[in-house]
């Protein structure tokens, strides 16, 4: 059975401007990444069809459209997340600064190009680990607990009212530790042997 054809979706918005002074033209636009006659596969059914689209530097680029349409599928190959779904396939063409995505190393495109997510789905630690998890796979020289708690006052996390308080943001129980570690373990092997782990992505901290 062939998949149904349907007519090219080419994407370029210019931002709306409010002054002659702050015009800009969709051609003098710079892009970051462009979009080329991309079509998606989950097995045999396709999903997206001949997408061709830039995303401007510096510039905020929304998807819009009725649910089921394709917009968090597109979402996923920007940052690889395709791979990890058996059966799934990408034709076409995505360049990030002019380099082809799939000829770079996933692991390090993917700490370049990140997912922030409807829901939170964190490590099974506490939450000052899952925060603290980015800086310390990247080496971060930066103190540990003052990088954890600025991030968590932006965003409304952190609550200095009392010690228990603090002790429920990094839980308190020895033995909860141990065993959130353990799974923890098991996770970040799958991330470093396999680089295989991009929906914990959006949880991690970056610098």
């Amino acid at each position: 059975m062939h998949a149904s054809v349907r007519p090219a979706v080419s994407v370029n918005i210019p931002p709306t401007v409010t002054s002659p002074a702050s015009r800009e033209m969709p051609s003098a636009l710079s892009m970051r990444m462009t979009v080329s006659k991309v079509n998606f596969f989950y097995g045999s059914k396709q999903t997206l069809f001949d997408v061709s689209m830039g995303i401007a530097t510096n510039k905020v680029t929304s998807l819009i459209g009725p649910s089921g349409c394709g917009k968090s599928t597109l979402l996923r190959t920007l940052n690889r997340m395709h791979e990890t779904v058996r059966g799934a396939r990408l034709e076409g063409e995505i360049l990030l600064d002019g380099q082809n995505i799939l000829a770079q190393d996933v692991t390090s495109y993917r700490r370049r190009v990140g997912m922030v997510f409807q829901r939170p789905n964190p490590f099974p630690k506490s939450i000052f680990d899952n925060v603290a998890y980015g800086l310390r796979i990247n080496g971060s020289k930066d103190p540990i607990s003052e990088a954890v708690e600025k991030s968590l006052r932006h965003a409304a996390l952190w609550d200095a009212r009392s010690a228990s308080s603090r002790r429920t943001v990094f839980g308190a129980r020895p033995h909860q530790h141990r065993e959130n570690r353990r799974a923890a373990r098991a996770v970040e092997g799958s991330l470093h042997h396999r680089h295989r782990y991009p929906q914990h992505a959006a949880g991690c901290a970056h610098q």
